[in-house]
């Protein structure tokens, strides 16, 4: 049993003991949440159709006050256009809502039959049964039920007594034997590792077990069925604990409903914005194409005209037509952010393509499913041509005249579209998907027009994200300056504003925007309005609206790891290194987060731009001032608000950075961070041991801060700080950096190893100094007398010392470059190089050297020392 209908037996069994009217009426809070949960999970088996008959249901039903028009919308989505559109996996479900059924033993007709008598009790005239009753008979009844009787009036307890266990038969009929209470419920919430927390709502769940291992589909938190693929229930609401369940309740005001639990009794206000666009039926959009195709110039087709206010764009105009002209690569797209030119720049370089002297296409046919238009007013809601396959079939078939009958087959659209993608039974031709992102199933759609596709027919795609790969990507990002000032110029005196238009202004326009043509559009309009300069920051922060129709459709696609990253780069105003990101995250997540996917993501969507500094392969993000914008409304209504917030104290230890500072690299920003880590560690802000990984992770980066960091770790880091900073200078030995001399690295080991008594670490150190070229004799005399000092604690201490073979071995460099110098030693030194043989067993070449040692001093005490030691021997 599904455990919200567990727990509605559990209120029922409660309800129950108390008195018959107390169960009655929660035998009818009972039927409301089925009667919701059947119509929500019908909807979910309804595709999206480009008259929006699904959207159009569920528009009224947040707006619906009464049971009654959930049964209607039932009726609706069962017999009405919506039918047409049912997945094939629901068919199963509407026959056994809408099948008549003439015998008594059905479960169908018990269920209904039961209810009728519950109705006759309480005195409603209902004309008895139908002959052959179908399911849907019983949700007509249900509402008539509901409204007769609930608030009307006195009902007297022999009425309650009589009418309780038929109702009670009558929903268990229905919830133990309708088909979508044994389908797998659950309720997926996406982890920040992009796999998902899978909550069980029914008892089997098997079929969702996959997600918690893979982080490979993308869908939003929420209640799902599982039909061949998760299927998301629109308007059912819950959490990853399943705390409780919620269902519409109408009361819609401003841009929210309100949603009710029948378990618990509670209410709450659910935000609407998605349910705000209107039902009716919406004008078409700009660049709807036209409806036939026709001859312009050497070529067939239904392409819009350019807008007049189009600014060239040679550079990407030329990628384009290049790509296109080319026999291979077959698709090409075109993404980038909502409004920043993709279907305006495919236009101008498709109608290139209509006096073509080589004619490269014969037809160009375009397909539009825009469903907003980005006026300059503000951005409006219009009817896309086409949101699915069989659309655009629909409309090529149509557009080319052809019969979908012949004299053997039934030819259905979908083939004969499947059949000019792979041929060219019109001549070569360029098919255009423009707004492809608003496409239903368009992963499954690209993989459709992938596998059917050749040469030398060509496919365009515009769209702001890409959930498909195979293609040849063209990202389009904002406008050069030069491309920028022009559409200023442009605009501005068409708005009559130009006057008003500094250079110095003109100038922050184009920074503020990041070149975005449309975003710059809007900026201008505010000028209008006003007759004077206003701040570009100011201007954006009134789009509310113009904001989300730019960004929120794509935002709502993101990941949740992207989720989090963009909010942290929005909650600061500045230029941020890349591995910043990622070491300040690092510091908070309770899971793994591949930030560098996330900011991979966001960058293909073009939320952000990645500037790199001509100090290694380190990157810097910036954050366009739109998206910036739209980002900070995001932040503080998200339930990561403080998460975010805490992050963002960290990453501003890094340091404001400007465009014209980021040649000046990362490793500045680091410092930056370790100072002001410093003085937090000092006062009992941080504390180190939780930083620890984060400042290795920075120094993995950039390896010239290890030493930095190792100082720090031996001022902050209490008991365990000399270890860290040892092990902090080896990793940066480990490194490839070159720019800090290693003898001086060693150097330092040296004295930290011999404060904390690691005495093979020392004497380790010690011999790799001797390795370099830039010792001189006198340094490698004074390195061979430290060593033998720490054999000589050694012996001393009891500690262990390194084995015979581990002598040898260590201490062979600094005995062949001692050996090298020979005639440029003293006695003393002699003497030093010969208990480093002692040390490694070699008592014949250690006498050699205190001989040769006695002869430039016979009264030199070292020499003798050893001589005598080895004459007892």
């Amino acid at each position: 049993m599904l455990i919200p209908i567990k727990r509605m037996h559990e209120r029922y069994e409660l309800e129950k003991a108390d008195s018959d009217a107390s169960a009655f009426n929660v035998l009818l809070y009972f039927g409301e949440f089925i009667t919701k949960v059947i119509v929500c999970v019908t909807l979910s088996g309804v595709a999206d159709d480009r008259e929006r008959n699904r959207y159009g249901i569920l528009y009224r039903l947040v707006r619906a006050d009464g049971i009654g028009d959930w049964a209607n919308a039932l009726e609706i989505v069962l017999t009405g256009p919506c039918s047409q559109f049912i997945r094939e996996d629901y068919k199963t479900l509407q026959k056994e809502i809408l099948q008549k059924h003439s015998t008594s033993a059905s479960w169908q007709y018990q269920a209904v039959d039961q209810l009728d008598q519950v109705l006759k009790i309480f005195g409603v005239d209902n004309y008895g049964i139908p002959q052959n009753p179908s399911l849907r008979e019983w949700f007509k009844r249900f509402a008539l039920l509901r409204n007769k009787t609930r608030g009307h009036g006195a009902i007297s307890a022999s009425k309650y007594s009589n009418a309780v266990p038929l109702l009670e038969e009558s929903i268990n009929n229905v919830i133990s034997e309708l088909q979508i209470f044994k389908w797998q419920w659950a309720y997926l919430h996406r982890n920040l590792s992009g796999k998902y927390r899978v909550s069980k709502i029914s008892e089997e769940n098997d079929q969702f077990k996959l997600l918690s291992k893979t982080s490979g589909e993308n869908l939003t938190n929420g209640i799902y069925i599982y039909r061949n693929e998760p299927v998301q229930i629109d308007l059912l609401e819950s959490d990853p604990e399943l705390s409780d369940f919620f269902v519409p309740n109408g009361q819609f005001r401003g841009n929210e409903y309100e949603c009710i639990s029948y378990i618990t009794g509670k209410i709450k206000r659910v935000e609407a914005s998605r349910w705000i666009v209107p039902a009716s039926c919406l004008p078409d959009s700009e660049t709807h194409g036209l409806l036939t195709l026709e001859a312009q110039g050497n070529v067939f087709t239904n392409v819009p005209c350019v807008s007049t206010d189009y600014i060239q764009r040679s550079e990407l105009e030329g990628a384009i037509e290049e790509a296109l002209r080319l026999k291979r690569h077959e698709i090409i797209t075109l993404s980038g952010p909502g409004g920043i030119g993709k279907t305006s720049i495919g236009i101008s370089v498709i109608r290139k393509f209509f006096d073509d002297i080589d004619q490269r296409f014969n037809n160009i046919i375009w397909f539009s499913a825009r469903d907003i238009d980005l006026l300059p007013s503000g951005p409006k809601s219009v009817r896309p041509h086409g949101v699915s396959l069989s659309d655009f079939a629909e409309q090529y078939v149509e557009y080319l005249g052809i019969s979908l009958t012949s004299q053997k087959e039934l030819r259905k659209p979908e083939e004969i579209l499947a059949d000019a993608l792979t041929n060219t039974p019109i001549g070569p031709t360029l098919y255009i998907f423009d707004n492809f992102e608003t496409v239903i199933n368009q992963s499954d759609t690209f993989k459709w027009i992938d596998t059917y596709i050749r040469s030398p027919n060509k496919v365009l795609i515009t769209t702001r994200n890409r959930d498909f790969i195979g293609d040849y990507p063209i990202s389009i990002h904002g406008m050069t300056d030069i491309e920028a000032s022009r559409l200023i110029r442009s605009v501005a005196q068409s708005l009559n504003i130009n006057e008003i238009i500094t250079l110095d202004y003109e100038q922050s326009l184009i920074d503020e925007s990041s070149g975005h043509p449309y975003v710059i559009k809007i900026m201008l309009g505010e000028l209008e309005k006003e007759k004077r300069l206003i701040k570009p920051k100011r201007i954006m922060a009134s789009q509310e609206g113009i904001l989300q129709a730019l960004f929120e459709r794509t935002y709502s696609t993101l990941s949740p790891a992207a989720h989090r990253i963009f909010l942290l780069l929005s909650s600061w105003r500045s230029i941020v290194p890349s591995l910043a990101i990622e070491a300040v995250v690092m510091r908070n997540a309770d899971e793994r987060i591949d930030v560098r996917c996330a900011i991979d993501e966001l960058k293909k969507i073009s939320f952000i731009e990645e500037i790199y500094s001509g100090e290694g392969d380190e990157s810097f993000i910036s954050l366009p001032l739109a998206a910036l914008t739209f980002g900070l409304k995001k932040l503080n209504t998200s339930p990561l608000k403080a998460v975010i917030e805490s992050d963002s104290e960290l990453l501003q230890a890094f340091g404001a950075i400007t465009k014209d500072g980021i040649n000046k690299g990362v490793k500045m920003r680091v410092l930056h961070l370790l100072g002001v880590l410093a003085h937090r560690i000092s006062i009992g802000k941080d504390d180190i041991e939780a930083l620890k990984p984060m400042l290795d992770f920075v120094g993995s980066r950039v390896p010239s801060v290890w030493v930095e960091i190792a100082q720090l770790y031996i001022e902050e880091g209490g008991e365990y700080g000399q270890e860290w900073a040892k092990d902090a200078l080896r990793r940066l030995l480990e490194s490839s950096e070159e720019s800090i001399p290693h003898v001086q690295i060693w150097q330092k080991l040296v004295v930290i190893c011999h404060q904390t008594g690691d005495l093979q670490g020392e004497m380790q150190a010690l011999v790799e100094i001797s390795g370099s070229s830039s010792v001189s004799v006198d340094e490698l005399s004074a390195l061979a007398d430290n060593i033998n000092r720490i054999f000589s604690i050694a012996k001393k201490e009891n500690k262990p010392a390194f084995q015979t073979d581990e002598r040898k071995h260590l201490l062979g460099k600094l005995i062949g470059r001692l050996e090298q110098c020979l005639h440029g030693l003293d006695a003393i030194d002699l003497s030093r190089l010969a208990w480093l043989y002692l040390h490694i067993g070699n008592e014949e070449r250690a006498l050699q050297l205190v001989s040769s040692g006695l002869d430039m001093d016979p009264n030199n005490s070292y020499c003798l020392k050893i001589q005598e030691r080895l004459m007892q021997t």
